[in-house]
């Protein structure tokens, strides 16, 4: 079975990152996970025959903002159950019908 040609340099969004070999590191994003995953993730590039190389725990960037908690909004319980919100799912799945006899009004 012939194998298509997955090229990088297909994507011109790409080269930058090429350019600074991002395309031969495979992160972790934990320092406990995947510790074997250099089994696999191992040799040479095939494109630019650099050396594959496998970083525990995750690249350093921006500082991540610190947001509010979201209310739950998929899953409410018997203490938070909003019908009209149910209501209006309803009406967008085309099941307005089905819950009319559930929803008060």
């Amino acid at each position: 079975m012939p194998n298509p040609t997955l090229s990088n340099n297909a994507f011109p969004e790409v080269k930058a990152f090429t350019k600074h070999g991002l395309h031969r590191e495979l992160y972790t994003f934990s320092p406990n996970a995947y510790m074997e995953v250099g089994l696999i993730w191992n040799g040479k590039h095939p494109e630019d025959n650099s050396d594959l190389v496998v970083i525990q725990g995750a690249k350093k960037g921006v500082p991540y903002p610190m947001l509010e908690e979201e209310p739950q909004l998929n899953s409410p319980g018997d203490d938070n159950f909003d019908p009209e919100m149910f209501g209006d799912m309803a009406k967008k799945l085309g099941l307005a019908k089905e819950l009319a006899g559930y929803c008060p009004k």
